[in-house]
């Protein structure tokens, strides 16, 4: 812990001492640094008169105080690494630091009672966790500041404080002293000497709480593939071509890929039109075995137990294809099957596809008359032995008129 301390002590925060002066002369929103609550700030060379927490803007061991609470890789013992936010990955641990320093005026033999830091560690699971830290004292001016860091993912996970990980690293306790699991609870009192909530004013008496949290998610896959039943081929593939009226095995793949054990998975599957669930088939098989189960996958959905990391499970059922008149389009019909696992945290989708081919009956088209004269346009109607004779009727009534 010695190491830590000297390495905690040595790494500057966010900016060098130069760069923190210059900030200091910048009228900035104390929103910009998730710092607060607004207060009068003061430097090394000009300490505060009375007790006040974390408000030196130039501390050439910290930079501005009043961004006092920062996180990095529990892995990385190197001198700095420190941020205000980090992007973590699952099952890594990481530490929380807060900085603690009275800045009253050494002269003034001031001393701040009740000192007490108190973190807030979020037990939901997100893409963005914020962890805020809280440092109060009975006559320090203001009562209470706060800090905050933000961790974050490329998916849902959680943060974990880490049992007996909080420590108080000062000038006296340079291995550190246990604080006690109260610190993401109601706080725990500091101190000097002694952990009695009391410490004066001065860098001499300035120190460090420490503690861990590991950062685990909940995610998942799941894997969506399809057979020809009963031949030869058990390969299941993304996709398969069948004719009407065959069967098909359709498998669902799911593994638990995150951090944590997920409880309750349910898995569900929607058949298309053009296909229909074959009562009995749906089978489970994981670290149980393989047995059939009740029917209900692609209805109300199948509630396949909990996983602990890398625990995984294969549902497999049969599904029938239309026939070909019960086939929705003629010509060819892809017939898109989708599977869902959800847990109470989140869901995942996945697909398999089945081609079929419709044959329909093809309607008798009339043939197209040709493009002719009236004459053999009529002939073409009445046929020539009725023309001749409409001919030779008309010629005997003109004969009998005359």
């Amino acid at each position: 812990m010695s190491n830590l301390f000297s390495l905690i002590r040595r790494a500057p925060k966010r900016f060098s001492v130069a760069v923190a002066m210059i900030a200091a002369a910048i009228i900035i929103p104390a929103t910009v640094f998730a710092w607060g609550p607004e207060r009068p700030t003061f430097t090394i060379e000009s300490p505060a008169p009375y007790n006040t927490f974390n408000s030196i803007t130039n501390n050439p061991n910290y930079g501005d105080e009043r961004n006092f609470v920062t996180i990095k890789d529990a892995a990385n013992q190197n001198a700095g690494g420190w941020t205000d936010d980090i992007s973590v990955e699952n099952g890594k641990d990481y530490y929380v630091r807060m900085y603690v320093h009275n800045n009253a005026a050494e002269n003034l033999n001031l001393v701040a009672e009740n000192v007490t830091a108190q973190f807030n560690v979020p037990d939901y699971e997100a893409e963005r966790i914020q962890i805020d830290g809280y440092l109060s004292s009975s006559n320090s001016q203001p009562g209470k500041i706060w800090d905050q860091a933000v961790f974050t993912g490329d998916s849902r996970f959680s943060l974990d404080y880490v049992e007996g990980s909080a420590m108080y690293t000062n000038n006296v306790f340079t291995s550190g002293t246990s604080l006690g699991d109260a610190i993401v609870g109601n706080g725990v009192q500091l101190g000097y000497d002694k952990l009695d909530g009391k410490i004066p004013g001065c860098f001499q008496y300035d120190g460090f709480v420490t503690f861990k949290v590991k950062a685990v998610s909940s995610d998942f896959s799941l894997e969506k593939t399809v057979r020809v039943n009963d031949t030869e081929d058990k390969t299941f593939k993304e996709n398969v071509s069948v004719k009407p009226g065959d069967k098909v095995d359709f498998q669902i793949y799911f593994k638990n890929t995150g951090g944590t054990q997920l409880k309750d998975v349910v898995v569900k599957d929607k058949l298309p039109e053009g296909m229909s669930y074959v009562p009995g088939t749906t089978y489970l098989h994981n670290s149980g075995g393989t047995r059939q189960v009740a029917d209900g996958i692609t209805a109300g959905g199948l509630v396949i137990g909990g996983y602990l990391p890398g625990g995984d499970a294969y549902v497999k059922f049969t599904a029938k294809v239309a026939g070909n008149d019960e086939l929705p389009l003629c010509g060819t019909n892809t017939l898109r099957n989708i599977a869902k696992a959800t847990t109470p945290t989140v869901s995942e989708e996945d697909d398999a596809s089945v081609v079929v081919d419709k044959e329909c009956e093809t309607p008798e088209v009339p043939p197209e008359l040709p493009k002719t004269g009236p004459v053999d346009s009529i002939v073409a109607v009445l046929g020539l032995g009725t023309l001749v004779a409409s001919i030779a009727y008309y010629a005997a009534s003109r004969r009998a008129l005359s």
